[in-house]
């Protein structure tokens, strides 16, 4: 069974066990062994749909000629732990930054062109977009993100 297909039988019940196992320190080490089995299974399936996301991104960025670095990650197995333990009413099946991307501009206009664009894209279902230039962090913290859903077919 490919991994992908093998993501696509995971019931969120056996996601979210698999995060609590991860951070139960009474978990054996079988039982957390077959919690990173289900994490990688569940992680895994994030790369496609970020790779599409960010090729978008670079053709938006390229027709309007805004220079940027981009990039791309799937969250890290211990970062993924790190913040299971952090937030434990979050659950595993919950967790929606385990596929992540970056954008760097130098200027804020092309930050707001790129989102105008990302916004009245319909390949993406946009959950939800945080405005940290408009509403900067404590820490100065200045950015935009956005969480969203892929909503090709083969992306479901």
């Amino acid at each position: 069974m490919t991994e992908a297909l093998a993501a696509k039988t995971l019931s969120r019940t056996k996601v979210r066990r698999a995060g609590k196992a991860l951070i139960n320190p009474d978990s054996t080490p079988d039982q957390r062994k077959a919690a990173r089995q289900v994490l990688n299974l569940w992680r895994e399936p994030h790369a496609s749909p970020l790779s599409a996301i960010e090729d978008r991104v670079r053709k938006q960025t390229g027709r309007y000629g805004i220079p940027c670095i981009i990039a791309n990650r799937l969250k890290r197995t211990p970062s993924i732990i790190s913040k299971l333990s952090r937030y434990q009413e979050m659950g595993l099946e919950r967790m929606c930054d385990i596929g992540g991307g970056r954008v760097v501009v130098r200027d804020v206009r092309h930050i707001y062109t790129l989102l105008n664009e990302i916004l009245s894209d319909p390949e993406f279902h946009i959950v939800k977009v945080y405005d940290y230039i408009e509403a900067p962090q404590e820490t100065g913290y200045r950015g935009v993100h956005i969480i969203c859903k892929h909503t090709t077919p083969e992306h479901h």
